[in-house]
């Protein structure tokens, strides 16, 4: 569980279960540490933003030290716990800030209750990050990708980012290190290394599938009933070489699924004979464009195998056949792949 979700749900009780109270309050407490109040000024005006869309109460002001020292932003409503969830992810996104130290009060500040404290840390990487709807973000990635001179990556909601983003202050590996890795690695030898025959004739039925369940769009950055999500980050990945951003992003390496190098070396291969790009990247799923896809059945098949020794939940969890992934690999623009 992420420590988005984890956050989430602590904050999540109705305002059944928090004490009778006339008015609640969140108190933001942050160091600021400059005199130029024009950022302090944004981060209250989007805090403000976000409350009265989600209809919770007000945002009411701030404190600042004299030249710019420690500030307090003050919102007010009848659920501290609702406030607490619509300034959650702006806070998050708000990468000038080391960390804010939240408290919720289930009365006003001046009552001297508080209920529950947390220290929110934003999310930061080592690259440009852009926030924007699901459907901009696709236009935006057809733009970067045909400027060329950079790799965007879609990286999903906050949540996505969140999960993405764990463990890399537990341990860092350098980049070039895993491109070093990579660099290393025969894909031939790696899809003979993992293949597993017996699993291979299990899930193949020798059956060509009437229907295609090919994906024609990508997904990350859109909600199920195709509308598009909130808050969508774009990566700018300062490399033209779109294959690296496993490394970039150190994706992978858990569970089932591959290690960062891994990925890196299995997505320049694909590149190289399918003109696949990898366009959305989040905590558990890969999503790529694809130019040059399999036209026939044969080379379908064939491209299948490689997928399920990469990622065979594919099949286990998804297409149930070989037959059935290579149908849908078929002339199909989009591939996507998950690991649980």
């Amino acid at each position: 569980m992420s420590l988005f979700k984890k956050i989430f749900d602590r904050f999540s009780t109705s305002p059944d279960d928090a004490p009778p109270a006339s008015e609640h309050a969140v108190l933001i407490r942050f160091h600021y540490g400059r005199a130029d109040l024009s950022g302090l000024y944004a981060l209250e005006d989007e805090m403000t933003r976000v409350v009265a869309d989600a209809g919770v109460g007000e945002v009411d002001g701030h404190e600042v030290a004299v030249g710019g020292g420690d500030a307090t932003i003050y919102a007010y409503g009848q659920d501290a716990n609702a406030l607490f969830r619509s300034i959650h992810p702006v806070l998050l996104d708000t990468t000038w800030l080391d960390e804010a130290r939240v408290t919720l009060r289930y009365g006003p500040p001046e009552d001297g209750i508080a209920a529950s404290e947390v220290t929110i840390r934003p999310l930061k990487f080592p690259f440009p990050v852009e926030t924007m709807p699901g459907d901009r973000a696709v236009e935006r990635w057809q733009v970067l990708r045909a400027e060329g001179g950079c790799t965007p990556v879609i990286l999903g909601d906050l949540e996505d980012r969140e999960q993405l983003r764990e463990g890399w202050d537990i341990a860092e590996p350098d980049v070039d290190e895993l491109l070093a890795r990579a660099e290393a690695i025969d894909v031939d030898t790696w899809l003979r290394e993992h293949d597993n025959a017996e699993r291979l004739v299990e899930f193949s039925d020798g059956v060509w599938p009437a229907a295609n369940q090919a994906v024609s769009t990508l997904r990350v950055p859109f909600s199920e009933d195709g509308t598009p999500r909130p808050g969508i980050g774009m990566a700018i990945l300062p490399t033209s070489r779109h294959w690296e951003a496993a490394a970039w992003l150190r994706f992978g390496g858990w569970n089932a699924c591959p290690a960062p190098e891994d990925h890196v070396a299995l997505w320049r291969s694909w590149a190289e004979r399918h003109g696949a790009q990898v366009a959305c990247i989040t905590g558990s799923v890969v999503e790529f464009v694809v130019d040059r896809p399999p036209a026939t059945a044969d080379e379908a098949l064939a491209l299948a195998r490689e997928h399920f020794l990469y990622c065979d939940d594919l099949v286990i969890q998804g297409y149930g056949t070989l037959e059935g992934l290579a149908a849908a690999l078929l002339d199909a623009p989009v591939w996507s792949f998950w690991w649980d």
